[in-house]
Order: structure tokens, then C-alpha cells, then sequence
């Protein structure tokens, strides 16, 4: 089935735990849970703008006895939970409850988050800092999957990974024609994406494209023609019938996705424009900046499972290219398939005919520079996802595909030690700590810097930490805060 239609909602445990031996009253536990939940809930309805919180469900648990711990044990689970201790005391029933789930996150409520300062110090003086640091020992030795949070955002970096590991595992993508024979890199077993990723890949032939492109409404294929024309800043060397003729593969593409309730497709483009006359890079842009959909073009499916991957994380931009690597600290990034704009914000383009073919129609679209971005692809026979990041930066036009893009990377060295492919996929924003979260759900070795930067966050804490401890007075500091009835 495809993500869309999964048939319930999955939820993700939060299990918070607390000693009565530290917090003398249940009461005050019951508080300290709805103070969280509300921190963690009010974080992710701003994070996740409608991209996963319709189909997964934050669900919180409190243990605080041997009786609890047991009960909650019983129950089925899924495979994923944040912990979360509240004092010492309570390894033993974090130790139980950890062989419910194959992955957790172990939340650190006495480092610096959006938590109420002095209800942080209440954590740190009821020893909730041994607990955590000998859970995490006592997992890691054992090899278990666990992730050390730091930070309220970690937190929900992890969760969010989790959805999208999820919605991939669940998704149908079609695959329209056969990977172009150049893309070398790319898996093109259907099995394979089965057995690696959960994914259902349907083969569509190419003849049943053709056929509903030639049955397209002219009205419909109008429509979206219109739309493009009238914003776009200028058409070189084509006109309104070249672009009503592109609307019509957007059409096509669209119901066979409704059709099929499938999440996203490839295509083998080259294979198309002899056939209609025409290209499939405005129907790509088309259905990449729209929610819930997406295409990947030159039937790269490697590609097309990571542009899937950051959709599900919250990217509001993915973007497939060809990396042009230099002698230096940077690469021009370059593709005819870049979506119109982003969440809320549009961005000016051009249209004009493909760069290999000349045939058809492309968008030129002018990315923004100065913007922190992504590069990713899973890759390595479905085993591997390579991550960096850099800073964009316009450049002036090249003989090569029309939208370019020039990334200035962090670390240009790692990016051409990693490479898994000349199709990179890239997104606006630092996604490298949910796409590790993610490789870890989905059993894919990391690769490039992000198998270590992440780790950063936790000096920045530990200071940011020590700095409002001292500016706690000490009277405050080992006393709950007036909670709420």
C-alpha cells in the first residue's frame, strides 16, 4: 500500500520514568508528564507543518513502580521509543521496558531543552543524569540501538525519522520504463527495494504513458500550462503549444499516481521525447513541489527513494543534479527538473527546451544563495546514504543543464570520498541529523561527515547547561517549580 493509505495510525512511545523514592509524591510525576507532553507537542506541531503528523500519534507513558514496568511490558509495541529517566533508581525498569523496542532514544531532561530551567535542575538533583549515563552504557555494550538526545529538537529529530522510515517502508513508487542504461549506480531490482527498503516498486510500460498523454484533456493539459506561462519571467525558443504539450505528461503522470495510490514515480525520459515530441522535466518539477508526490527523472529509483526520505523528514525542496566537481572547496550543482519554489516562498524561472534534446520544455529556475543546504543519496546496492551540507551560492550560467546552483561544501574532500552516484538529491536546511536517525531505522551505513559532526550539539549543551545553573539561585535549585493542579 502507499504511505498514504496507511491502514492505522502508528504511534511513537515516549516513556518517561520516576522513582518514588525521589519524587515523594505521584502526583508530582503525573505533573512533570503533562509538562513534558505539552513542551514535545507544542514542538511538533511546529516542526511538522502537516508533513507526518496526520499518520503518527505521540503517545506517553509514565512508569514509576515494578508493577507499572510489568503491566507495560505485556502490551505489544512498536519498534521505536524515546526513554526519558526522571531521578535514579529506575535502571531496572528502563533495562525491562528497552527489550520492547529495537531502537530507542534516551532523552536527557537535565540538559538545557525548551523545559522549564528549574524543573531541569529538579531532574539533575533526583540523580536523573546516573541513570541515563548508565542505561546508555549498559545498552551500547550490548549493541543496541540507542541515540543519546541532548536537546528537546533531538528529540523530535528522532521521532520525525522514525515517521519517515516508516511512510518509506510503506510507500509504492511506480517505475515508468526502465532506468536509463547510463545511470550505472542505481539499483534496478524491484525485489531488492522490497527486501532493503519495505518499498513497492510497480513497473509501468512506457506505450501506457504514451496512451493516456494522447488522451489528456486539452482543457486539463491547459490548466497547468497557463499557470506556468503566466509566471514565469520569459519563454525562449518555444511557445504556449510547447508548454500545453508538456502539461499533458503532468496530467498522464498525476493519474497514474491516483490510480495506482502510488507515492511517487520514475521515469525513463530520454526513452519519451522521440514518442511525444516532448520532455517530462516540467511534469517533474511539477509533481516534486507538490505535497505528497514526487518524480524522479532518468528512472533513477536510488534517487527517487531518497528524494521520498527527505520529503517524508519535512524537506520542502528536493531537487535531483549533476554534481560538476572542481579543483577547490566547491561544486556546481546543475539539473533541468528544479521545482518553482518552496514552503511560502516563489522563486523566478525561465522556460525553455531541454539542454541535451533541445526538445520540449524545462523550467531555468533562480535558486537562492546563501542558504544552508543538504546533499544525500542512498546508494551502494540499497546499503548506504552519503550526507552533506554547504552553503548555496548563484552562479553565472555554464554550457550545462539550464537551473544551476553552486555549494560551497564543508568538507569537499569527504563529499568525492562518498560519492554514491553522479544524481545527487538536494534540499534546503541541515538534514543531517534526522537522515542519520533515519539511516539507523532503515539498517544504512551513514557516510560523510555527519557519522560524526551531530555529535556537536552535545558541548554546545553541556555550556549552555552549566550557564544556567549558575544563574539559578540555590535555593531553586533542587526544588520543583510550582506545578500546575
Amino acid at each position: 500500500m502507499g504511505s498514504k493509505n496507511l491502514a492505522n495510525k502508528l504511534g511513537f512511545d515516549v516513556v518517561l520514568f520516576g522513582s518514588t523514592v525521589y519524587w515523594n509524591e505521584e502526583s508530582m510525576l503525573s505533573s512533570v508528564l503533562e509538562q513534558v507532553k505539552a513542551a514535545m507537542s507544542e514542538l511538533q506541531s511546529t516542526i511538522d507543518n502537516g508533513v507526518v503528523a496526520d499518520e503518527f500519534d505521540l503517545h506517553f507513558h509514565l512508569i514509576s513502580s515494578s508493577e507499572q514496568c510489568q503491566d507495560f511490558v505485556t502490551k505489544p509495541r512498536g519498534d521505536a521509543a524515546i526513554f526519558a529517566p526522571l531521578s535514579g533508581g529506575v535502571q531496572p525498569w528502563m533495562i525491562a521496558t528497552a527489550k520492547c523496542y529495537q531502537h530507542i532514544g534516551l532523552a536527557n531532561l537535565y540538559l538545557p531543552s525548551s523545559l522549564d530551567p528549574v524543573l531541569t535542575a529538579a531532574f539533575l538533583c533526583r540523580n536523573a543524569h546516573p541513570a541515563a549515563t548508565d542505561f546508555f552504557a549498559h545498552q551500547q555494550m550490548r549493541g543496541k540501538s540507542i541515540e543519546w538526545l541532548a536537546s528537546l529538537e533531538a528529540w523530535d529529530a528522532f521521532r520525525r525519522a522514525w515517521c519517515a522510515a516508516q511512510k518509506l517502508q510503506h510507500s509504492r513508487l511506480l517505475k515508468i520504463g526502465e532506468t536509463e542504461p547510463w545511470v550505472i549506480n542505481s539499483c534496478r531490482s524491484v525485489e531488492r527495494f522490497r527486501e532493503r527498503l519495505g518499498m513497492e516498486i510497480i513497473p509501468i510500460e512506457l506505450p501506457d504513458l504514451y496512451e493516456r498523454v494522447r488522451g489528456v484533456q486539452e482543457s486539463d493539459a491547459e490548466s497547468i500550462a497557463s499557470e506556468w506561462v503566466q509566471r514565469a519571467k520569459e519563454l525562449v525558443g518555444i511557445d504556449s503549444s510547447d508548454v500545453n504539450q508538456a502539461a499533458r505528461v503532468v496530467v498522464a503522470m498525476r493519474q497514474l499516481l491516483a490510480e495506482h495510490e502510488a507515492d511517487g514515480l520514475s521515469i525513463a525520459c530520454f526513452a519519451l521525447i522521440k514518442e511525444l515530441k516532448t520532455t517530462s522535466c516540467l511534469a517533474t518539477a511539477c509533481l516534486n513541489e507538490a505535497f505528497g508526490s514526487l518524480a524522479a527523472c532518468e528512472g533513477d529509483l536510488d534517487a527517487a527513494a531518497t528524494m521520498m526520505l527527505l520529503k517524508n523528514l519535512g524537506a520542502d525542496f528536493v531537487w535531483i543534479g549533476n554534481p560538476i566537481i572542481y579543483c577547490g572547496p566547491f561544486i556546481d550543482f546543475v539539473h533541468c527538473t528544479a521545482p518553482r519554489g518552496r514552503r511560502g516562498v516563489d522563486f523566478p524561472y525561465r522556460l525553455m527546451t531541454h539542454h541535451e534534446s533541445g526538445q520540449g520544455v524545462a523550467p531555468e529556475v533562480e535558486l537562492p544563495g546563501q542558504q544552508t543546504v543538504t546533499l544525500a543519496r542512498i546508494g551502494a546496492d540499497l546499503t548506504k546514504i552519503a550526507v552533506h551540507t554547504g552553503q548555496s551560492q548563484q552562479v553565472a550560467k555554464q554550457s550545462a543543464c539550464h537551473t544551476q546552483l553552486r555549494i560551497l561544501l564543508d568538507y569537499p574532500r569527504d563529499f568525492l570520498t562518498h560519492l554514491l552516484g553522479t544524481h545527487q538529491v538536494l534540499s534546503f536546511g541541515d538534514m543531517t541529523q534526522p537522515l542519520r536517525y533515519a539511516a539507523k531505522f532503515l539498517a544504512l551505513q551513514t557516510l560523510g561527515e555527519s557519522t560524526w559532526r551531530v555529535a556537536s550539539p552535545l558541548v554546545h549543551d553541556q555550556v549552555q547547561h552549566q550557564h544556567r545553573v549558575e544563574n539559578a539561585s540555590s535555593s531553586d535549585a533542587c526544588c520543583l517549580p510550582v506545578l500546575p493542579n
